[in-house]
């Protein structure tokens, strides 16, 4: 070959390596960019997958819990890992009016005892003309409300302390020392005796037999939902077990209905203990929380946890009767709320204290029913917390509130008992009324309308407005309606 095609050759070959190698280059820039955007491509959308599913995680959980998302409430939001090891963040914040209270109809008369404290002990059973009807203690004032108060034996009001009645007058077959103002008191004048009159109110026993016996439940662990069936309860330490600080917590839910408490124990032994202050013990219809399911323990009201014939469209209650030598003990509790069952009749009846047997029920008795060196069929005292939305009947039996460590017993629709006992702890104090107006318990809740905001990392990807359809307060978010959802690419 010539020289000079040798040298042609070399640059040729030169020229096509030269441009081999930038077609490679350029291959692998192109690929490597390529491999970038889909790497890119696809954290973006895993990112907006993840996003996705915590905003609907966090929608699901606060469905069922009609506090959840109320206006003026906090509202917590959740965070949540994400399976490549980054965070996501949703963020919730209440719009105005969002699951406001509708208020309640303060109206309503329907289930109300026409007195508010009636106390028979001369004509209960067994008779003691001896016992005071009221005994009032602690250097403070007890007040009832609601209308006139009948006692059948006169009072025994400690010096310094006294008893009223603010909206009617007291009426009494004994003496009136130590009720206030002067002159609201008037003593038996003769004619007919109030413990007559009083023994004119008395009802007979709302059951005519117990109903089929059940078995109280076992904790099921610390800040629970537990529903109680009704039925008849045999032992009272099976209740006391769940509501004695071994089960803390707990929301013991009373299902509406009647339930007959007939404890086979007797005298200290046959007493429903309530003593820890971590626990609500509820009968009735919710009000302004929901059964659940749940993924965190809901926050019941402190009063009006349950639905009363004050509400629009009420719900049903609960009876708890109660025979032989059962009690009621409350220490301690966050709350304790009966409601009754709506009946449209004079009285509303939530706790009976039987004075007659019934079928498979003995009547009250033993210390209950012992007016020297008996026991309280009722006592409220420690820190607990009462709150009866109906009638408390017991005629054969003693009731007994101690204000001065801080306990909270209201029986907001009247008491007909054999005797009350009062420590108002130097407090003007006011355990019954039956007057009420019911102004802190909503007949009912708005819907609840929420916007959430996702973000992974810190950078936002999702925004969501959501509208929970709670049926008045009736069935928190038995509906969910997607108002907005803007997800960011």
């Amino acid at each position: 070959m010539k020289r000079n095609e040798r040298g042609a050759s070399l640059i040729i070959a030169l020229v096509f390596v030269s441009t081999f190698s930038l077609v490679i280059v350029g291959s692998l820039n192109y690929a490597s960019n390529s491999y970038n955007q889909a790497t890119v491509t696809r954290s973006v959308r895993d990112a907006s997958a993840a996003a996705d599913a915590a905003t609907q995680t966090l929608i699901n959980a606060m469905r069922y819990d009609i506090n959840w998302g109320q206006d003026g409430s906090s509202c917590a939001g959740a965070t949540y890992s994400v399976g490549d090891g980054r965070t996501a963040t949703v963020s919730c914040s209440p719009e105005s009016g969002s699951g406001g209270a509708i208020s309640g109809n303060s109206s309503a008369t329907t289930g109300m005892q026409p007195y508010p404290l009636l106390t028979d002990a001369a004509v209960a059973a067994p008779a003691s003309s001896s016992e005071a009807g009221v005994t009032v203690t602690g250097s403070g004032t007890m007040d009832v409300s609601g209308a006139n108060t009948y006692h059948s034996t006169s009072f025994s009001v400690a010096s310094g302390s006294a008893y009223t009645d603010d909206s009617g007058s007291v009426y009494t077959d004994g003496t009136c020392a130590n009720v206030t103002p002067v002159g609201v008191c008037s003593a038996y004048a003769g004619g007919t005796t109030y413990g007559t009159k009083v023994t004119s109110f008395k009802q007979t026993a709302p059951i005519a037999s117990v109903p089929a016996t059940q078995t109280a439940p076992s904790c099921p662990g610390t800040n629970k939902y537990l529903a109680l069936s009704p039925g008849t309860y045999t032992d009272a330490a099976a209740l006391s077990a769940l509501t004695n600080g071994s089960c803390p917590g707990l929301v013991l839910h009373l299902l509406p209905g009647t339930f007959y408490f007939g404890f086979t124990q007797t005298g200290s032994a046959a007493k429903w203990v309530i003593s820890d202050p971590t626990v609500d013990v509820i009968g009735g219809t919710p009000k302004g929380w929901t059964v659940g399911p749940w993924t965190r323990r809901p926050t019941l009201p402190t009063v009006g946890a349950c639905r009363t014939a004050f509400d629009p469209t009420p719900s049903s209650g609960v009876l708890l009767v109660f025979g032989a030598q059962s009690q009621l003990s409350v220490t301690a509790s966050h709350n304790v709320e009966f409601c009754a069952i709506p009946t449209g009749a004079a009285e509303a009846n939530a706790i009976f204290g039987l004075d007659s047997a019934i079928t498979g029920g003995s009547a009250q008795s033993g210390c209950v029913v012992a007016t020297s060196g008996g026991c309280p069929f009722i006592n409220v005292s420690g820190t607990g917390v009462l709150n009866v939305e109906g009638v408390v009947q017991a005629a054969s039996a003693n009731i007994t509130t101690d204000f001065s460590a801080g306990a909270s017993p209201s029986f907001n629709w009247g008491v007909f008992a054999r005797s009350m006992t009062v420590n108002t702890g130097g407090q003007f104090v006011e355990p019954v009324s039956a007057d009420p107006t019911d102004p802190i318990s909503p007949s009912g809740y708005q819907d609840r309308y929420v916007d959430l905001n996702a973000s992974i990392d810190g950078t936002q990807y999702l925004q969501a407005r959501v509208q929970f359809v709670d049926a008045n307060g009736d069935n928190p978010g038995y509906r969910v309606k997607i108002l907005e959802w803007s997800a960011s690419e």
